[in-house]
């Protein structure tokens, strides 16, 4: 299933109940830990709904550079040759400055990622800044995000804002069938009112 505009995680969460839901190829955009873990950890429960436990390390692809002609070549032949152990294959690409290649490098992705075999899955996580971008809005007008969005998945995984914060602490509770006092609520809203970075992973744990 392919979106037309980036998603919550929310949303991801709700739409991809099964494989059926799931693109081929997924944006994470963000540096929020909580949210960038629990997509992976739902990308990666469907990727390999149907591999044995012991098999799945076969079909797990790390791939920390892609920036140049050699890793572009190496992440190619990796790709193109199907899967050996492993039928489901999921390639998370970290190399955030993948997204201000020149236009032949980029080009060259592209071609490939249109070419995918069955049962493979590329997620792309763009979480932290290259050079002289100042927010991660900066990256939609680059043609690889430009493609992702238009062709597969784009998931909102940015650290929330204040006023954010509550309804997120609201649908948790929800989640979870907890139910919080009043002053408990207070007290991590005071929290998150008093430092620049939300840890939401740090919230959670102490629900």
């Amino acid at each position: 299933m392919v979106w037309t505009v980036a998603v919550t995680i929310e949303i991801f969460l709700q739409k991809t109940k099964n494989i059926a839901g799931l693109a081929r190829t997924i944006l994470l955009l963000g540096d929020e830990d909580y949210y960038l873990d629990r997509a992976g950890k739902r990308i990666r429960e469907l990727v390999f709904a149907q591999t044995p436990p012991a098999e799945i390390d076969y079909g797990l692809f790390f791939v920390e550079k892609l920036n140049d002609a050699a890793s572009l070549t190496e992440f190619r032949e990796q790709v193109l040759s199907g899967g050996f152990f492993a039928s489901a294959r999921l390639f998370i690409i970290s190399d955030c400055s993948i997204f201000k290649a020149d236009k032949q490098h980029t080009q060259a992705l592209l071609t490939l990622l249109q070419q995918l075999p069955e049962e493979t899955f590329c997620v792309f996580v763009l979480n932290r800044l290259e050079g002289s971008m100042r927010g991660f809005k900066d990256y939609t007008s680059r043609s690889l995000y430009k493609w992702l969005d238009d062709k597969g998945q784009v998931v909102n995984c940015l650290s929330p804002r204040y006023y954010e914060i509550k309804p997120w602490l609201t649908n948790e509770l929800k989640e979870r069938r907890v139910k919080l006092e009043p002053a408990a609520v207070e007290t991590i809203m005071n929290y998150c009112s008093q430092t620049d970075t939300v840890n939401l992973n740090l919230i959670s744990n102490e629900l």
